[in-house]
């Protein structure tokens, strides 16, 4: 991704504890496919929140193109309702990409 996500990313890898996400254990694999493509996998454990570009299978996976991830990512765009028109595709445990939302923008 761009600038944005890495600086969202690393800002989120920096937080020691979130009490947003006090509760909830799981990973999320956030997946880019164009026109290079990128992995982020956000693992929470009890309010704690981590982030790697690690290859590894996750709880929920979230797969979309750069530009909507971008949006979503800057809080332009409504990641629900992206997945509702089929924009962006979520597997998994999909309460884990709830709880995710709360840490956006």
């Amino acid at each position: 991704m761009d600038d944005l996500a890495s600086a969202f990313f690393a800002d989120l890898d920096s937080r020691a504890n979130d009490p947003r996400v006090r509760f909830v254990r799981g990973t999320l694999r956030l997946e880019c496919n164009e026109p290079n493509p990128e992995r982020w996998i956000v693992a929470f454990d009890n309010g704690r929140i981590s982030v790697s570009h690690d290859d590894v299978d996750a709880d929920c996976t979230v797969r979309g193109d750069r530009a909507l991830m971008n949006r979503v990512l800057s809080g332009a765009a409504n990641p629900t309702t992206a997945v509702l028109r089929g924009e962006l595709n979520a597997s998994g445990r999909l309460e884990l990409l709830t709880y995710f939302l709360r840490l956006l923008p």
